[in-house]
């Protein structure tokens, strides 16, 4: 499963770099590391008849590669687009039931593609601000349930390999200052998964776990090719 979705991430990547690539204003890569926090992450499961305690989204990480191509000047600023790869840890949802005094955290590692649209406005020679929007699928490597209790055979873990790909919108806000070669860029993006995470378990059964709701804080850098 991971070398397929390998392949899928440099495919994608590869096919948006050589669509646009003929026809762009400017172009540039980035590195860039983020911070994941589960925010309106919704857990699935039919929890009525049970007392929560503590549910919400992991805290995780990441990282991504980038290019963005700048296309069209319009206003002030350049409209473009951004493929992406993304790599996230620990994507996931955790809760705890008072009346049985267990808890239980899911977690899913991703890779992510993201295909945004960018409006790119600089302001003096140091600084630009950026805003995106676009599609993205999530590639599951691999979900994981571990259930914690005072009980020890309530304990345990389950793992399922996550077959399934996921879709969703990516809303970004960036800033960049420009230092040497390049610009040190800052963002923050929010992940808002339209298809349910599912937990294949044995005998070819599957359940909705979560819809995955994130936002993330990135730090990286870019250089400016053309």
């Amino acid at each position: 499963m991971k070398k397929i979705a390998k392949k899928i991430a440099v495919a994608a990547l590869s096919i948006a770099v050589g669509a646009t690539s003929a026809g762009a204003l400017d172009l540039s890569l980035g590195l860039r590391g983020n911070f994941n926090m589960g925010l309106g992450t919704s857990f699935e499961q039919d929890t009525s008849g049970e007392s929560l305690t503590k549910e919400g989204g992991n805290f995780g990480g990441g990282a991504s590669i980038f290019a963005n191509f700048g296309l069209v000047d319009l206003g002030p600023g350049t409209l473009g687009v951004q493929p992406e790869v993304m790599l996230n840890f620990n994507n996931g949802y955790h809760f705890s039931f008072s009346s049985i005094d267990a808890s239980m955290t899911c977690s899913d590692n991703t890779i992510d593609i993201p295909l945004l649209i960018t409006y790119s406005l600089p302001i003096g020679e140091s600084f630009k601000l950026g805003l995106g929007v676009g599609p993205y699928l999530s590639i599951p490597l691999g979900l994981k349930a571990k259930v914690e209790s005072e009980l020890t055979y309530m304990q345990g873990e389950l793992e399922s390999d996550g077959t399934d790909i996921n879709f969703g919108l990516g809303f970004d806000l960036n800033a960049g200052y420009k230092v040497g070669p390049g610009s040190i860029v800052i963002d923050v993006r929010y992940l808002l998964d339209l298809t349910k995470t599912q937990f294949k378990g044995y005998y070819g059964t599957t359940a909705d776990i979560f819809t995955r709701r994130a936002l993330l804080l990135g730090l990286g850098y870019e250089l400016k090719l053309i």
